[in-house]
């Protein structure tokens, strides 16, 4: 595991040192640590003769999400994630809006494919649960349509090539 520290794995488990591993329910110890917001998947098993495996496989955030005037962190699945050691993601994108959690996959697979714009951008705002504001560099607020966003983002694309905006 990389953010959910061992300890708190443990605690969650109530697996104790030297107990009978059969007396263990693998699926009270899996239920038990799927609660916790970083844990996206979990295996139990046991392992004869007097141990029990656990895998974790934890979330990996692809934004910053503003929420409530609180920054969280979120994952692919748009699920929000506690927000202790943020700083440690400021490289990620800025999200903000009602719903965004939703349909920020899609947008930030669309923007993905723009590296110029993705590199300017300062944060996006969903608006209306329908469409984007993206704020880039220079100040500018770029108003994206409800429909068609890749291809709004290829004429931005091209407009910005054209006349060297993203140059510095």
């Amino acid at each position: 595991q990389e953010h959910v520290p061992e300890v708190l794995l443990l605690k969650s488990s109530g697996l104790r040192y030297k107990s009978n591993i059969f007396k263990v329910s693998m699926n009270d110890v899996k239920k038990k640590l799927e609660q916790i917001a970083w844990v996206k998947s979990v295996s139990v098993q046991r392992k004869l003769p007097n141990k029990i495996s656990v895998r974790i496989s934890e979330r990996v955030p692809i934004a910053i999400y503003q929420l409530n005037y609180k920054l969280h962190l979120l994952d692919v699945d748009g699920k929000i994630l506690e927000n202790d050691g943020i700083g440690n993601f400021d490289n990620l994108p800025i999200i903000v809006g009602e719903g965004a959690e939703k349909v920020v996959r899609h947008f930030l697979y669309v923007l993905e494919k723009f590296p110029k714009i993705q590199n300017q951008l300062v944060f996006a705002v969903y608006v209306g649960k329908r469409r984007w504001n993206m704020k880039i560099n220079k100040g500018i607020t770029v108003k994206l349509p409800e429909k068609h966003l890749g291809y709004a983002m290829q004429i931005l694309d091209e407009i910005a090539d054209e006349k060297g905006f993203f140059n510095d």
